[in-house]
């Protein structure tokens, strides 16, 4: 199994599937696929990430939720986590304080949480790989 690095990658489409091949064959993976054309609002945004991740109550009211939800994930059997957003450049277009601010804790709090602070934070945690693509 490989290092797990928790990061935001900027890519094409070529070479994020050249990493998954990679991934995929080391960890079973839930991918969650984004059109950031699509998502330009916070209602948007929450209510794709609730139903892609089936998180067990709404965020819409609490990106403290929010966060608290994609920090746990005990209700998924899965080694590793991949949100890709295409057409990363119309995400949230007109509202690029509030991207900033999910980008920044994605990478902040979220990324380094999964990669190695959930070992000493939850009984018997594990580190899971957790990326996301710019595309």
């Amino acid at each position: 199994m490989m290092l797990i690095e928790n990061k935001i990658i900027k890519t094409t489409e070529d070479g994020f599937l050249k990493e998954l091949v990679d991934i995929s064959s080391q960890y079973n993976i839930l991918k969650v696929d984004i059109d950031g054309a699509e998502i330009q609002t916070w209602k948007d945004y929450i209510r794709f990430i609730e139903k892609s991740f089936k998180f067990p109550t709404t965020c819409e009211d609490s990106m403290d939720r929010y966060l608290d939800w994609i920090r746990d994930l005990s209700w998924l059997d899965n080694d590793a986590f991949i949100i890709l957003i295409k057409n990363s450049k119309q995400f949230f277009i007109n509202n690029s304080k509030l991207r900033d601010e999910l980008l920044n804790d994605l990478e902040e709090i979220v990324l380094p949480f999964w990669e190695s602070e959930v070992e000493k934070v939850v009984i018997n945690g594990k580190s899971k790989l957790f990326r996301v693509y710019l595309i």
